[in-house]
């Protein structure tokens, strides 16, 4: 059995692509944990009971069902292994389903096939596009070497697993697959060419240091948002004090929401609203973008 020390405390966090290490996982967690063990199934959690939960396919984002927080096993006849359960108020990765059907801390249960092996895949598919495009003039050398600086943070990530005989947990799976995802999207943006089918389903979003799902079209747009800043900050696009005012607004906008949501639901004036400060910060992102 191997051992690793992750993290004591109340959460565990996810770490920044740009910090040394991915050891800490933000807000993934929501039970305490002393010491995580990554065995070949991993551990067992219980899930506390004051919120609700959904159970996911994370490669394709499709909602499969509710689940029941007192239950410890599923059926595994209709919930296949690697389906993530998703705090339904937050979007927070909390467990998985293993192969025997019981619901595993996302944080101690390995990664399993398909996805281990399609991030392989795809860091060498980014990888060979960066050259093709930095040969035919569609993206810069600077810009290439941004993208494949990102590129070997995650291929970094996978060779000290290997080094190690460290398993990939699931969570870290999760997020770098994200990351990958993150990538493929901009090297698209930047040559004008066809999007890459995502790793993980597209709800599924790293921003502000952790993968989260958006449980609906308005949370989505929101952290895409907040994606796109995080994104043209490193790109050189804002400065600081820009980032934080618009990230500033969108936190408003997070917050009338949850101020305003009853039963999950916002009314159709509210919708409008939130719609319409959402286009107001895209239109200033937009504007400070295009003084660069």
């Amino acid at each position: 059995m191997l051992r690793r020390n992750l993290v004591t405390g109340l959460l565990v966090t996810f770490g920044s692509m740009h910090s040394a290490t991915l050891a800490a996982f933000a807000d993934i967690e929501t039970t305490r944990v002393e010491t995580t063990t990554i065995t070949r199934e991993g551990q067992p959690i219980i899930l506390p009971t004051t919120t609700t939960y959904v159970l996911v396919d994370p490669l394709t984002g499709t909602v499969k069902g509710n689940l029941e927080t007192a239950r410890e096993t599923v059926d595994i006849q209709t919930v296949a292994p690697g389906t993530v359960v998703i705090d339904q108020n937050t979007g927070k990765i909390v467990a998985t389903i293993n192969p025997s059907g019981r619901i595993i801390n996302v944080l101690t249960a390995p990664a399993l096939d398909p996805l281990n092996s399609l991030i392989d895949t795809r860091r060498g598919e980014i990888n060979r596009k960066i050259t093709i495009s930095l040969n035919d003039g569609s993206i810069t050398a600077k810009q290439a070497e941004t993208l494949r600086t990102e590129l070997d943070k995650v291929g970094t990530r996978e060779a000290n697993d290997t080094q190690h005989q460290t398993p990939l947990t699931y969570a870290e799976a999760i997020f770098l697959a994200s990351q990958l995802n993150n990538i493929g999207e901009r090297l698209s943006f930047l040559t004008h060419g066809s999007p890459m089918e995502p790793l993980i389903g597209s709800r599924f979003i790293y921003v502000d240091g952790q993968v989260v799902m958006a449980m609906d079209d308005l949370d989505y747009r929101r952290m895409k948002l907040a994606q796109r800043i995080d994104d043209e900050y490193v790109a050189g696009r804002l400065l600081h004090p820009q980032v934080t005012d618009l990230k500033d607004q969108l936190n408003s906008v997070a917050t009338f929401e949850a101020d305003n949501k009853k039963n999950g639901e916002l009314s159709a004036e509210q919708t409008h609203t939130v719609v319409a400060r959402l286009d107001s910060i895209e239109s200033n992102l937009n504007q400070e973008v295009a003084s660069k």
